[in-house]
């Protein structure tokens, strides 16, 4: 007995160890997860709209950089408004405010257009999933009521923010799921607790591997992108799509991943009548090698590209809301 005990006793104190020695291995090499995890901090303050978990653009530039991307000093009466909803990509991480797509754009079309008023709001925020790109949109579609919505699509299924106490980790599936990021079924007290202190168990859940078998399903996200649509068409605007891209691969080479993702959403697109808009195909002929900023982002230059894009979307539609106000028949083509 004394010896069962013991040896009882000694595999307990070894799986301690073990445990002890991955706590302190995990916290000393910092791994990489598979999932995004994002942490609280007195800058970046965590919100709740329309019941999803969003935080403020907290990225180098501050105040200044998020009062030139939102044109918060646009007269918004009276003017054309559009506003762009993405994460990093229309954020534009890691270029000046003044080079950002959505910024060289509203520059290009008050320089061909200097008569008509136009506000282009771009509420882009590093990190966001298409959840919280659209409860951002939300709260402000009220104060905005944007004529025009410029949605970004990427490279994943509409994650949900999963908030365990003061992190967020982006989450695979329908959000109905009351699982939903505790892929080990502890009891949610258990994993919340676990979760928050334990270094080895958080990355032990966000490493945890999704089912690659299963294509992606937007069912379980349809009535939230239905919904989305139909309250920008309820203050009287319209919505429109882009497809992200990858300047890592050639434009005409994209992941085959990344096609997989575009077909699941066309259904949604088409169901809707949305004008989409890969980017990947409106940047055909440019030279993919100089527009990187990393394999994901675009740079200065790349932003030229997106900025050109944007007038592509924005342009004909502000000059057909001029004419409509003004009463102007629209040019005839001989």
């Amino acid at each position: 007995m004394k010896r069962l005990l013991f040896e009882v006793g000694f595999l307990l104190l070894m799986v301690c160890v073990a445990l002890l020695t991955g706590e302190v291995a995990v916290r000393v090499v910092h791994p990489t997860p598979r999932r995004v995890v994002v942490v609280e901090t007195p800058d970046r303050p965590f919100q709740t709209r329309g019941g999803v978990t969003v935080w403020p653009d907290t990225g180098i530039g501050g105040a200044a950089r998020r009062r030139l991307l939102e044109d918060a000093d646009c007269a918004l009466e009276g003017a054309f408004r559009v506003v762009i909803a993405g994460d990093s990509i229309f954020n534009g991480i890691g270029v000046p405010a003044p080079e950002v797509g959505s910024v060289v754009a509203k520059a290009r079309l008050r320089e061909a257009h200097p008569d008509l008023p136009l506000c282009v709001v771009n509420l882009s925020v590093p990190g966001f999933s298409l959840y919280q790109m659209v409860a951002r949109l939300e709260s402000r579609l009220d104060d905005l009521r944007p004529h025009l919505v410029i949605f970004q699509l990427w490279s994943g299924p509409p994650r949900w923010p999963v908030r365990l106490g003061d992190r967020v980790v982006m989450w695979e599936g329908d959000p109905a799921d009351p699982d939903l990021g505790n892929p080990y079924g502890l009891p949610r007290a258990w994993h919340a607790w676990l979760f928050q202190h334990s270094r080895l168990y958080g990355f032990a859940v966000v490493a945890a591997p999704a089912d690659a078998s299963r294509p992606l399903d937007l069912a379980p996200h349809r009535a939230f992108l239905d919904r989305a649509v139909e309250e920008v068409e309820a203050v009287g605007g319209e919505a429109v799509t882009v497809m992200a891209a990858q300047p890592s691969h050639p434009w005409d080479a994209q992941p085959p991943a990344l096609a997989t993702l575009h077909a699941a959403f066309e259904p949604w697109i088409d169901a809707h009548a949305l004008q989409n808009v890969r980017m990947s195909e409106a940047f055909a002929g440019l030279d993919h090698s100089v527009m990187g900023l990393d394999e994901i982002h675009l740079n200065a230059v790349g932003h030229q590209a997106l900025a050109g894009l944007f007038v592509d979307l924005i342009e004909p539609r502000l000059v057909a809301w001029a004419q409509e106000r003004e009463g102007t028949p629209e040019p005839t083509t001989p």
